[in-house]
């Protein structure tokens, strides 16, 4: 069964301003610390963590201006599954890592030697369809 999401932020929720900044996006120092790979299957475009009932999770490809790439796709519904799953996690929160942006939407690169029909037959963005 699908629960309800809800988006936490650091203006609504004490759990993100009661500790000290540790960059100018406001991460706090030992989240930046805590941070840590999935040891399930390792994680190459996001970053993910347990803060109390909240998931985090991170697209972490700043350079490409987190572009979503099928790694990218793939890794992010992989974990956001993982965490609605568990039965301690409240809410699941996506952000992105850099100061230019969340994430610039599909990564041209990545889709550029491919055909229409090989997108569609790859359904290169398809598995988002599954949250």
């Amino acid at each position: 069964p699908r629960r309800a999401r809800g988006l936490i932020s650091p203006q609504n929720n004490n759990m993100f301003s009661s500790r000290p900044a540790a960059s100018s996006l406001g991460r706090p120092a030992a989240l930046v610390a805590q941070r840590r790979l999935s040891t399930a299957s390792p994680l190459t475009c996001i970053l993910e963590e347990r803060r109390g009932p909240v998931g985090l999770i991170t697209l972490n490809r700043p350079k490409a201006l987190n572009a979503l790439s099928p790694t990218l796709v793939r890794e992010l519904v992989q974990e956001v599954k993982r965490f609605d799953a568990d039965p301690e996690i409240g809410a699941i929160v996506v952000t992105g890592s850099g100061d230019k942006a969340f994430a610039a939407g599909a990564d041209i690169k990545a889709m550029q030697p491919l055909s229409y029909m090989d997108m569609h037959k790859a359904r290169l963005f398809g598995e988002l369809d599954e949250l």
